[in-house]
């Protein structure tokens, strides 16, 4: 169904949940890398919910990296949560004008292991190495 097709059969239902939500799953296993993209009602950890209870049981938890909106986790599947650092650090800098002291207080230990160039966020790393995150504008 297309995007377009879908706000319409959702106008039409009158349904609760009328967002449009787009996630991006991507599985990487014995050298092998999968990407499954989801557009539709559900939220990510809805996506990812029902990808993991298609997962044989044996494995071991697999790693979800994201941010931390609650609705990105799985409901009922354990998995290891690795939430992204810059999605972290975007909290601070969202209470910072209010809370200065407290926020410097973490911030401060936390800024020597991490800089920024280039609009990344390098943890421990220059980005010529190839270890970078995403960092979004915020506080700059």
């Amino acid at each position: 169904m297309k995007v377009l097709e879908l706000q319409r059969a959702i106008a039409e239902e009158g349904d609760e949940r009328t967002g449009i939500f787009t996630s991006g799953i991507v599985s990487t296993r014995a050298g092998r890398k999968i990407a499954l993209c989801f557009t539709g009602r559900q939220h990510a950890g809805e996506n990812l919910a029902d990808v993991l209870k298609q997962r044989a049981a044996e494995l071991p938890a697999p790693i979800q990296m994201s941010d931390a909106l609650s609705r990105n986790a799985p409901k009922s599947i354990h998995v290891l949560v690795a939430n992204c650092i810059a999605h972290g650090r975007r909290q601070f800098v969202k209470i910072r004008p209010t809370s200065r002291n407290r926020v410097g207080m973490c911030w401060r230990p936390w800024a020597r292991y991490t800089s920024r160039t280039d609009g990344h966020m390098s943890v421990g790393y220059r980005p010529s190495n190839g270890y970078t995150f995403t960092s979004n504008t915020a506080g700059r």
